[in-house]
């Protein structure tokens, strides 16, 4: 059965007051999906105990929505639920705690971005964006579509450029593709509700975007400012700005450098 769920103003939710056991179970040829073994969620808030629990799972480009009882009384679902989910690798795997108005269907309060069961350290390098090659023709470059699960966002030069080691050191093309890269995935965040001021994980290139917000102290508008476009293109103007300004000696500098001494002379 489908689940249909509004999403008008929904609360945000304390991923620390949420609680889930989830196992791997293994299924052909070496994949696996999970299993559900344990759901508890502190009502710190005081929500309605009527709200029912709604879990929104992501394993790649597979979705699936499941109910899970109420806040007052969670209900573990079925071990095969999320056979359909089944992957050689669930450490993708992201999740949504909803609680939902069983009159209205609305979302009363949800956690931001995802929650992470099998988390796994990918990497330590804190670049949220990664060059790949492809035959894109008639485009020299695009970015690759999006997904929230992924440890990068790729840039797609097409396939026929030869002097790709050069290519991903060009100080000067770098700097005029990342602005517009950066504002994409921004948007992305945006649509998807990815930004979290409380998340400290950079497993994927949201989480690492959501570091480089906090650290380098960057305003980030609440869900309801955000809904202004006016003020998401300001937060993303700032954003872009402070990682040109991060990046001036290895970005701005070489390419000022290019441009007086080698493409007009």
């Amino acid at each position: 059965m489908k689940i249909l769920i509004s999403l008008t103003g929904k609360k945000k939710l304390n991923k620390g007051d949420i609680s889930l056991v989830i196992e791997e179970k293994n299924y052909l040829n070496n994949f696996k999906y999970p299993v559900i073994k344990e759901i508890n969620f502190k009502n710190k808030e005081r929500f309605d105990k009527d709200l029912k629990i709604i879990l929104r799972i992501k394993v790649s480009i597979m979705v699936k929505t499941i109910e899970c009882g109420t806040v007052e009384d969670p209900l573990i679902p079925n071990t095969n639920i999320l056979e359909e989910l089944s992957n050689s690798e669930l450490d993708i795997m992201g999740l949504t705690f909803n609680l939902v108005n069983p009159k209205t269907n609305k979302i009363e309060a949800s956690n931001k971005g995802l929650i992470k069961p099998f988390k796994k350290d990918k990497s330590n390098h804190l670049s949220p964006i990664k060059i790949n090659w492809r035959d894109i023709k008639p485009n020299i470059w695009k970015i690759d579509e999006l997904n929230e699960n992924d440890l990068y966002a790729n840039i797609i030069f097409d396939e026929l450029i030869e002097e790709k080691n050069n290519l991903k050191k060009d100080s000067l093309l770098r700097h005029l593709v990342i602005p517009s890269v950066l504002k994409e995935m921004l948007a992305f965040m945006r649509e998807n509700n990815l930004f979290d001021n409380d998340n400290n994980n950079i497993n994927t290139w949201s989480d690492k975007v959501n570091y480089f917000i906090k650290t380098w102290g960057i305003y980030l508008p609440s869900d309801d400012e955000l809904e202004e476009y006016d003020n998401f293109v300001k937060f993303a103007n700032n954003f872009i700005e402070k990682f040109q300004v991060m990046n001036e000696r290895n970005l701005y500098l070489p390419s000022i450098n290019k441009l007086n001494r080698e493409y007009f002379n």
